[in-house]
């Protein structure tokens, strides 16, 4: 996981999405950055999903909303990475 995808300034750092190597079974491919560079947090994929990795971020109200490639639509806390709630999309 080296390319990037996409990123999203916070108030205080950045979320960061990289791109899921090919042979990759489950890639924990979205990471929060502080402004000096060191990972904040890593955003956890949902349970028993099987090969999976997200795919999409974006912000939505107060939350990083991470979209998943097996159907999850999951909110995360900006500064802790905790989850908020996740729902089944697809």
């Amino acid at each position: 996981m080296s390319n990037i995808l996409k990123t999203i300034d916070l108030a205080d750092g950045r979320a960061v999405l990289f791109d899921a190597a090919i042979d990759d079974y489950r890639a924990q491919n979205l990471t929060c950055f502080a402004p000096d560079g060191t990972v904040r947090w890593q955003a956890s994929l949902p349970a028993n999903t099987g090969p999976d990795s997200f795919v999409d971020i974006a912000i939505d109200e107060d939350a990083i909303r991470a979209i998943t490639w097996s159907g999850w639509s999951i909110w995360f806390n900006p500064v802790t990475g905790t989850e908020n709630k996740s729902r089944f999309v697809k």
